[in-house]
């Protein structure tokens, strides 16, 4: 034999026994909460959200009741998330978008980065899901921060989440959404 059919031949025996071994570590980022903000403007929309910050990093929970008080036709969401800096003195977007939520309800899929969030978000609550949004009182139970899918790019560092609700046809805006916390690195093992 010559001296390549054997250093393959002893490559296949030693590597056929390796086997691979699956890390005892987990590590993701977790989202841990600071504080909340709402503001609504009562003609067409009352929410009232209840921040739990005090529980352990894993559990802190988002509750919130929301009344629509007339038929929706159009929203369109802006979402935009700030990576904070120098003790709040810098705020730097990362990440926005502008989404037609009626048309994003039909094609979750349109988005996949903030299909992510809303897969999470629709199991936890009964928001509408078709349009018009009809005139009608909705909630979302139990939105643990730190279960809610992180993209990896995003850095670990204090951020700002906001969300604003507009109607594109009155040129109003419905409503504001202000969640403010830090991205946490979490190993645990397993």
């Amino acid at each position: 034999m010559d001296l390549m059919r054997i250093v393959s031949l002893l490559a296949c025996i030693v590597f056929s026994n390796v086997q691979l071994v699956k890390s005892p570590v987990k590590v993701q980022l977790l989202a841990v909460g600071t504080k909340m903000e709402t503001n609504y403007y009562g003609k067409f929309v009352n929410m009232t959200c209840t921040f739990r910050p005090n529980l352990s990093l894993a559990n802190q929970t988002v509750d919130c009741d929301i009344e629509i008080l007339r038929d929706i036709q159009d929203v369109k969401l802006t979402v935009t998330y700030y990576a904070v800096a120098l003790n709040k003195l810098v705020q730097t977007v990362l990440l926005k978008r502008s989404i037609d939520m009626c048309f994003f309800i039909q094609n979750p899929r349109s988005d996949r980065l903030v299909n992510s969030v809303y897969n999470y978000v629709k199991v936890h609550s009964n928001l509408p899901t078709k349009c018009p949004l009809r005139t009608a009182n909705y909630y979302i139970r139990g939105i643990r921060p730190s279960a809610v899918p992180i993209p990896s790019f995003l850095p670990e560092s204090e951020f700002i989440l906001e969300e604003v609700y507009r109607s594109e046809s009155r040129h109003e805006t419905l409503l504001e959404f202000r969640f403010y916390g830090k991205l946490v690195r979490y190993i645990e093992m397993q």
